[in-house]
């Protein structure tokens, strides 16, 4: 497998994770949390928290995948150990 093929692979595979990250980030978790503490009586300032937290929580990993699109981005031009 040639350096350009392999980027292009890890590229592929990064975005996926990406959009998949984004969803359950984005939608499945604030979702999840509101159907389960809304109906315990759990008040809303807290779920607004919660869900905040975790959208905040959530930048290291996102900042790791820009991070790795620039490894695969160095590997495509052949640049991987300079």
């Amino acid at each position: 497998m040639k350096q350009k093929e392999m980027a292009s692979y890890l590229k592929i595979i990064t975005i996926l994770v990406a959009v998949l990250f984004l969803f359950f980030v984005g939608w499945f978790l604030p979702v999840s949390i509101v159907e389960i503490l809304i109906p315990n009586k759990i008040s809303v300032k807290i779920v607004i928290c919660i869900i905040g937290y975790i959208w905040v929580s959530s930048i290291p990993c996102l900042l790791a995948l820009i991070q790795f699109w620039k490894i695969c981005c160095r590997i495509s031009k052949d640049q991987s150990f300079v």
